[in-house]
C-alpha cells in the first residue's frame, strides 16, 4: 500500500518482509536498521542520461510522484 515501507533490514543482515505484517505496533526498529520505503514527494534522486558514464552527467532531482509509472525530466536539464 502506497505510501509505506516494504522491508526492514537489521544490522545483522536479517531482512524482514512487511507485506505479511498486519500489526504495525509489533514492528521494533533499532539504530542501524535500514527501512526500504516507497519514494514520496520531495525525495532526492540521482539520474544519469545514457550513454555517458562520467560524474558530470549525473544530476540530482527532487521527486514528484505522478499517477503513472514513468520517469520524466524537465526539458531544461536535457541539453544536448
Amino acid at each position: 500500500q502506497y505510501p509505506g515501507a516494504r522491508y526492514i533490514t537489521s544490522e545483522n543482515g536479517i531482512r524482514k518482509d512487511l507485506q505479511h505484517n498486519r500489526d504495525r505496533h509489533s514492528i521494533h526498529l533499532n539504530y542501524g536498521d535500514v527501512v526500504e520505503r516507497h519514494i514520496v514527494d520531495g525525495d532526492v534522486c540521482i539520474f544519469n542520461r545514457q550513454p555517458s558514464l562520467h560524474k558530470m552527467s549525473m544530476m540530482g532531482h527532487r521527486m514528484r510522484i505522478m499517477p503513472y509509472s514513468t520517469f520524466r525530466l524537465n526539458l531544461s536539464v536535457t541539453a544536448p
